[in-house]
């Protein structure tokens, strides 16, 4: 938990820096600069992805670069944009990162509250990212039908309704 609030003063701190002196220094996963509109990483991250689900996570790297913030598609290793100082080291900063490490984490659950909460992880969405479930179950309370889609490698059970995830349930 430490490390999460690290992590979003640091960014915070970035965001303030580079807010004083002009546009931050923006990237696209294959190193080209982003000469887009986007002012801050929020603005980037819904440019990029519309729903704004994007996991912004801080590598940090042998060199003791703790600038550098990478937007990833959630639920996926797939990057969308990097904040660097350092455009000649994304694919080494980008490779930090790991899919399995996420998905073992408390932070895949607060994804998904948040996910639940803002109501963005649709059925198409958790298909695209997380693929087909192991398992898929119907049920109706009151008319309204509901699916349960069990993923065994996440330990995971999301409950649909009308196309939405609307709740999650973990087992260890």
């Amino acid at each position: 938990m430490k490390r999460f609030y690290f992590i979003l003063v640091l960014t915070m701190g970035v965001q303030i820096l580079y807010g004083q002196t002009g546009r931050l220094p923006f990237y696209y996963p294959d190193g080209k600069k982003y000469n887009g509109k986007a002012a801050n990483m929020e603005q980037i991250s819904k440019e990029l992805e519309p729903q704004g689900r994007v996991l912004i996570v801080a590598p940090f790297t042998d060199d003791g670069d703790y600038l550098t913030t990478i937007g990833y598609k959630l639920f996926t290793n797939k990057p969308l944009w990097v904040l660097t100082q350092t455009p000649e080291k994304i694919k080494e900063a980008i490779e930090v990162f790991s899919i399995e490490e996420f998905f073992e984490s408390y932070k895949f659950e607060l994804e998904l509250e948040k996910g639940i909460k803002a109501r963005t992880l649709t059925d198409a969405f958790i298909l695209e990212t997380l693929g087909q479930p192991n398992k898929r179950t119907k049920y109706f309370d009151n008319s309204i039908e509901f699916q349960n889609w069990t993923y065994d490698i996440h330990n995971l059970e999301l409950t649909l309704k009308k196309g939405i995830v609307t709740a999650y349930i973990r087992s260890n």
